[in-house]
């Protein structure tokens, strides 16, 4: 629960372990999580970095990421 979307997560739905939705930048799930995110640490905005785009400008094959604590998967 240290992370702020793992907390964000619980304040809107309370124990969940389904989080695909909430990984998935095009959803409603994750656009509420980081609205709460946002209203936590008292933000206007807050916009994240998107997955692919990262992975693209690392230059790595995705496999050879660690990419779990945004998609739940990974090497870690």
């Amino acid at each position: 629960m240290e992370l702020a979307g793992r907390k964000a997560i619980f304040l809107l739905e309370g124990e969940t372990t389904d989080l695909k939705e909430y990984s998935d930048p095009d959803s409603e799930k994750y656009a509420k999580m980081v609205d709460k995110i946002a209203e936590m640490l008292d933000l206007d905005s807050l916009m994240y970095q998107r997955l692919d785009d990262l992975v693209k400008a690392i230059g790595l094959p995705k496999e050879k990421l660690c990419t779990h604590c945004w998609d739940g998967s990974g090497v870690y």
